[in-house]
């Protein structure tokens, strides 16, 4: 991610020796109100961005930096700290401030000799300073005021010789498309002596020539090496408040950026033989051209070379909301806003901090669930694969609850934004090999504070408690998972469903009828017969559906049955001419789950009709036509039969079937079509119970109907659900069909965050239409294409402009993949190389068969979907998107 970062990097190399520098990079490890060194032990006076070791606390020693077990550095060895005000947007209007987030850290090491030395030192051990005041207002000339500077980066213009864009020592009086670069100096000269000082700078001096080198004074002769920070806040994603009011606001409150200030504590390690790594550094990677960002070009760096990525703070910080990603009233801390060069104003009613506490502001996990760590996913397909979705209000605890209500004893996030859940470990993927801890160092979209795997990559979860667990009836045992058969069902001989079926239910059902093998599918429907039909063959995915009526058991799947077989029966696969043998012994009754039972004595069968009959325990009919329920009313003795056809997710069973009662029940005829969950069963039959054409199967172990599958989840989990009540994806409601369709393996349950609706069809009418507008970079602070967005397995182009031209947008773009952004505007200033937009759509062309390219990493592929009448471009298209122009940089 950060090699992008070190474009600069070529505008230092014709820089002396003397100037030689490397820099390590950071992401922002935390935002919170600690200061160790001005405020130890304390709530700090003001928020402010840290990078550097995740041990950060409130009291810190050099002992306590080498506790931490990871650093944002590229030098894993680099457990230092640096740290500097959090900077706010002003908003005029409502009088309210939000956080501008980091974009990235640069830390510099810069070699600057005094005259006639070629060497320069490491930080002693424990040593700490600080720079800058902050309750500076004016400009007053010196090393400590030059010590404070900004760039406002701007790529694509070139404004040589514009005094209103040159380096400065305050804020600027205009945005800056491209960012905003804090910068701060340190002191280099060292009195030898003391690792600290009142003041936190005593012990520190200026060389001669200030922050651009120098002699040593003799009170501070020992020279160290020169420290030098940027921090990159994206101001372009807020709007400048032309002059008439503040725009960017230091966490102080300060409105002027003089006082901008920077704390540091050396976390660099010590060895017995009077070196470190940093020394090493210093000494060796110390070329005319320096190694700038390239790390592994320092032989004494290459042992500790870090991704960087995942690492989260080990420490409780200070529990307040600081405004990231909405308005706040006002700045943490007696921090009114401070304007012009007065004293430093304070709030009248201002109580002190004692109410406050501290927390790590990680999500919580259920209770039961343990982290496993980080793994690779499946080589050949999902890791898990039982049911899914993917939301922006993404967290650990938001995921684990979402398997959990659903019963499954494996949860993983990945992306940041995806959960997936199952009972076993799938496609050759293992929970016994780990991955490093930062290969899973996405941080989770709804939550910075923790992260949620990676790419490709799955931070695992298991609870044992809820793995599948049966105790098998006497004389029964399991067969395995077995496919549907060719054309008709696997098994034939009789078949009921209910949404209280569990494998016990279904075995001594069987059982009871005659039949030596049970096979369970869909979570509530169960078969029987003592042959599986021509086609039907093992199988070693899918089935992974819970029971409707145990959630700790495993009922099946999409055209997957998990079958059972009774002892000493010899299982056989007969020809489907033949298979009317078996149906011959017993006929297909519609069971009610509150009796579960059907006369068998006065039943007589069709032997070519394959019998799926449906009930459930509440007797209502669900069906998107009609349904039918006969009932026992009348103490003659009478017949009866029912002709019914019904969509139950998208299969279609056949069936002819008829009882009666000795009770005598009496039920008038009739013949419907009943549409439930999206599958389709036609069956003819009488029974005495109240029967109703119903279904309580499930895409991917939650409830659906042909219009929507709602996903439920406890309170645990409403951050996973609050964007959106329906669980659903472009391939997790199916179609009803009146042929015998199965739904396929990738139909997860897949909650967006939009509506059940904003499923794409896969097929394109209006292809047409499609025009590629190009590569363009997403925003971060918000969504370059903010109209409206979906998300799914099937993604390729066609489902994404389809997708959004329902909607009535003008531009589509894909990205990461599998995920679809929706607008009417364009930013032409956002363009950017083509060879960025690299990543495959999880689908290719339904037309043509060729893999498409859906975006990249916060990198859109844009097409145009047809409604031009709502388009609107605006900035300027840079002539040379896959060029980055030079900005000065002033040592």
């Amino acid at each position: 991610m950060f090699t992008q970062l070190f474009a600069l990097l070529p505008l230092l190399a014709a820089l002396p020796a003397a100037n030689a520098y490397f820099i390590l990079a950071h992401p922002v490890l935390e935002t919170t109100r600690l200061d160790p060194i001005v405020d130890p032990g304390q709530i700090g006076a003001h928020v402010h961005s840290i990078v550097g070791g995740n041990n950060f606390d409130k009291t810190m020693t050099y002992e306590s930096t080498q506790q931490s077990t990871c650093t944002t550095a590229g030098v894993s060895v680099d457990k230092s700290n640096y740290w500097i005000p959090q900077l706010y947007y002003y908003e005029p209007k409502g009088k309210t401030y939000q956080a501008i987030p980091v974009n990235y850290v640069n830390t510099y090491y810069l070699p600057r000799y005094s005259p006639g030395e070629k060497t320069v030192r490491a930080f002693p051990d424990g040593l700490r300073m600080v720079s800058g005041d902050a309750n500076r207002r004016t400009y007053e000339g010196d090393a400590e005021a030059n010590a404070i500077s900004y760039v406002c980066l701007d790529y694509y213009n070139n404004h040589s010789g514009d005094p209103a864009w040159a380096q400065r020592n305050s804020f600027f009086e205009h945005n800056c498309p491209q960012g905003m670069r804090a910068q701060v100096f340190f002191r280099s000269c060292w009195d030898g002596v003391n690792l600290d000082s009142d003041d936190h700078m005593s012990h520190m001096a200026w060389p001669s020539g200030g922050v651009d080198g120098g002699s040593c004074p003799s009170t501070h002769p020992v020279r160290l090496a020169s420290l030098f920070y940027e921090f990159i806040y994206n101001v372009q994603n807020f709007p400048y408040n032309n002059g008439s009011d503040p725009t960017w606001v230091w966490a102080n409150g300060d409105t002027t950026g003089f006082g901008l200030h920077a704390d540091f504590i050396n976390g660099w390690p010590s060895y017995n033989n009077g070196t470190n790594v940093l020394q090493q550094a210093l000494d060796n990677c110390n070329d005319n051209n320096g190694v700038g960002g390239e790390l592994a070009n320092c032989p004494p760096f290459v042992p500790y070379l870090n991704s960087n990525q995942g690492c989260q703070p080990l420490n409780m910080q200070v529990n307040e909301d600081v405004g990231f990603g909405h308005p706040i009233s006002q700045l943490p801390g007696n921090n009114p806003i401070w304007i012009g060069d007065g004293e430093k104003p304070s709030y009248a009613n201002y109580t002190g901090d004692d109410n406050l506490n501290y927390t790590d502001f990680k999500s919580v996990i259920p209770t039961g669930w343990s982290d496993v760590g980080c793994i690779a996913e499946g080589t050949s397909g999902r890791a898990l694969a039982a049911a899914s979705f993917q939301n922006d209000n993404m967290t650990r605890s938001a995921c684990v609850s979402w398997c959990s209500d659903r019963g499954y004893p494996l949860a993983g996030v990945e992306y940041g934004r995806e959960c997936y859940c199952d009972f076993a470990m799938r496609n050759g993927a293992t929970n016994t090999t780990l991955l490093p801890a930062q290969q899973c160092g996405k941080n989770c979209a709804a939550n910075d504070n923790e992260n949620c795997g990676g790419s490709s990559t799955l931070e695992l979860f298991q609870n044992p408690d809820l793995y599948p667990k049966s105790s098998l009836p006497a004389g029964w045992s399991s067969n395995g998972c077995q496919t549907e058969g060719s054309g008709k069902r696997a098994l034939t001989g009789y078949s009921f469903s209910t949404s209280s079926m569990t494998q016990e239910l279904c075995m001594t059902t069987c059982q009871s009828k005659g039949f030596s093998l049970a096979g369970i599918e869909y979570s509530s429907e169960c078969y029987c017969g003592n042959s599986f039909s021509t086609g039907s063959v093992p199988a070693t995915d899918n089935c992974n559906m819970i029971c409707s009526g145990n959630k700790l058991q495993i009922c099946g799947g999409p055209s997957r049955l998990t079958t059972f077989k009774y002892s000493n029966a010899t299982t056989v696969v007969v020809p489907s001419a033949s298979a009317s043998a078996s149906a011959s012994a017993s006929s297909s009754v519609a069971v009610s789950s509150s009796s579960a039972k059907a006369s068998s004595s006065s039943v007589s069968a069709s032997s070519s009709a394959s019998s799926s009959v449906v009930a459930s325990s509440s007797a209502k009919a669900s069906s998107s036509s009609s349904s039918v329920a006969v009932s026992s009313t009348s103490s003659a003795a009478a017949s009866s039969s029912v002709s019914s056809t019904s969509t139950v997710a998208g299969r279609t069973a056949v069936s002819s079937s008829s009882a009666s009662s000795s009770a005598a029940a009496s039920s008038s005829a009739s013949s419907s079509t009943s549409t439930v969950a999206g599958r389709t069963a036609l069956s003819s039959s009488s029974a005495s119970t109240s029967t109703a054409a119903s279904s309580s199967a499930s895409s991917s172990a939650a409830p659906a109907s042909s219009s929507s599958s709602a996903a439920k989840s406890s309170s645990s989990s409403s951050a996973a659900a609050s964007s959106s009540a329906a669980a659903s994806s472009s391939s997790s409601a199916p179609k009803s069909s009146s042929t015998s369709v199965a739904p396929s393996s990738s139909s997860s349950l897949v909650a967006t965050s939009t509506s059940a609706s904003a499923s794409a069809s896969p097929s394109v009418s209006a292809g047409a239409y499609m025009a590629y507008v190009g590569c363009f970079k997403d925003t971060s602070g918000g969504r370059h294409l903010n109209g409206s967005s979906t998300s799914g397995s099937n993604m390729n182009n066609e489902v994404c402009t389809s997708y959004c031209a329902s909607k009535g947008f003008a531009y589509a773009g894909s990205e990461y993949a599998q995920e679809c952004y929706c607008g009417n505007y364009l930013n032409l200033a956002l363009a950017s190389a083509e060879s960025k937009c690299s990543t495959p759509c999880r689908q290719p062309n339904p037309t043509t068969g060729k893999q498409e390219i859906c975006g990249g990493g916060m990198l859109l592929s844009v097409y145009t979907t047809g409604q031009n009448a709502n388009a609107r471009t605006y900035g300027t298209k840079p002539a040379n998107p896959q060029r980055r122009s030079s900005v000065k940089f002033r040592l």
